[in-house]
């Protein structure tokens, strides 16, 4: 199975989605900007997604949901 980086989610790095977050007041109590792109680096990243997807046999899809179920719960307002 070939693994197209451009397909995944692990492309936030540019800060932009931390940043309209913060804007629109969205980010939980006690997570600022910078916090917030700490805990979008530390679990967006190439490997978690080769882990899962290739060695785990998760399907892209589920990848996708998993990674935006976490990063609610890390980052937004209850």
């Amino acid at each position: 199975m070939t693994v197209h980086p451009t397909s995944g989610p692990f492309l936030l790095g540019n800060g932009r989605p931390r940043d309209r977050l913060d804007e629109l007041g969205a980010l939980r109590p006690g997570i600022n900007r910078s916090r917030a792109l700490d805990i979008m680096r530390a679990i967006d990243t190439f490997e978690s997604y080769v882990e899962l997807t290739l060695r785990r046999d998760w399907t892209p899809d589920e990848y996708a949901q998993w990674f935006r179920d976490l990063l609610a719960q890390q980052l937004l307002r209850g």
